[in-house]
């Protein structure tokens, strides 16, 4: 049967907007600052910076301080965004060893967090041990004795705690850094899906930054992408993304990293951070006036406007992956469920001919 009007309606309504079809829940945009602010002018200031408030404030703690405090995490959500906590488990004398969180060295100080968060209610995402497939990292593999196995052991225990103490509003998000090209690989390390209610991956254009050579997002996350979406069917999320100016484009890096990469390449990823600070190197959406632009034009993209992070979660695409596109035209679409049963969704790459279900 042949659902040429739906599609026909669905390819007009997509080149209206310039990308996706309103069918589709939109990918939260995120950013983590460079402050956070109690009054929450931080956000508001990156608001107008960017044309579009983001949808995720991320922000970091260790071992050595609360998980979170009011005024960092309620400004927040009272602009309706999620609050992103990255809780390393870090103390004054640097890494502390995973096997001594397993074993119950650290639970008065975990309760207290759990009762905390549990006490706040409202839902909190919680990034515990970041990156903990580098090496490098304060509590990586080989740091203080540490394996894939401690990983996971002290992971579950944390969030059994956090269950014990009735912190049912925490979403807990596992996010290694991408697998470095086979050398830091991160499947050993994943506590499984009774344990994790999000998926995440962190990696940047470091290019000239570190002496490597300049790298799109999809030769950055491609590999790990096709690993992490074997290993579960949770949502993925990017909680740190960023390019560098140095060696290209940046701000041709945002646009095919945004509008094409991601929605075309990886449906899996339903939430992206931003890293807008100075660091390692300026990965700043403001680094210059031709990114910023590329990055305002994502943030008023219908791809990444509206919706909330929960809603992102249950709208995961079925097995199968993107619409992969054929040659010639302007755009592409594939068939999905819609109005009578089919209706066709637009990525803004190129014509898919048919709309035939």
């Amino acid at each position: 049967m042949r659902w040429t009007g739906i599609c026909a309606a669905a390819v007009a309504l997509a080149v209206s907007v310039g990308t996706a079809s309103a069918l589709a829940a939109p990918i939260q945009l995120g950013v983590h600052l460079a402050t956070s602010e109690p009054d929450g002018s931080d956000i508001d200031a990156y608001t107008r910076l960017v044309g579009a408030p983001p949808s995720i404030v991320m922000s970091y703690s260790d071992f050595g301080t609360p998980l979170f405090y009011s005024g960092q995490v309620a400004p927040v959500q009272k602009r309706g965004a999620a609050a992103l906590l990255t809780w390393d488990p870090v103390g004054p004398g640097g890494g502390i060893p995973l096997s001594e969180i397993a074993v119950g060295a650290y639970d008065g100080y975990i309760r207290e967090q759990a009762r905390l968060a549990a006490t706040w209610g409202k839902p909190l995402y919680v990034r515990f041990a970041h990156e903990m497939n580098l090496p490098e990292a304060a509590y990586g593999p080989g740091a203080n004795g540490n394996t894939p196995a401690t990983f996971v052991r002290a992971w579950r225990h944390v969030v059994s705690l956090f269950r014990s103490e009735g912190a049912t509003n925490v979403r807990w998000v596992w996010s290694p850094n991408v697998h470095c090209g086979g050398r830091c690989p991160f499947t050993a390390f994943y506590p499984g899906d009774a344990w994790v209610d999000w998926l995440g991956l962190d990696g940047y254009n470091y290019a000239g930054a570190s002496n490597i050579r300049w790298m799109s997002f999809r030769e950055i996350f491609g590999k790990s992408y096709e690993l992490i979406t074997k290993l579960s069917s949770k949502p993925l999320m990017i909680p740190e993304t960023a390019s560098t100016e140095r060696g290209g484009d940046k701000a041709a890096w945002i646009t095919n990293a945004f509008m094409r990469d991601i929605p075309q390449r990886f449906p899996r990823i339903r939430a992206v951070v931003w890293f807008n600070k100075v660091k390692e190197t300026d990965w700043r959406v403001q680094s210059s006036p031709a990114a910023l632009q590329a990055f305002r034009e994502v943030a008023r993209s219908p791809l990444y406007s509206g919706g909330s992070l929960d809603a992102a979660a249950r709208a995961i695409p079925p097995a199968g992956g993107a619409p992969q596109p054929v040659a010639g035209g302007s755009f592409s679409a594939i068939v999905i469920g819609a109005i009578n049963g089919f209706g066709c969704r637009v990525f803004g790459a190129e014509w898919r001919r048919g709309c035939v279900a």
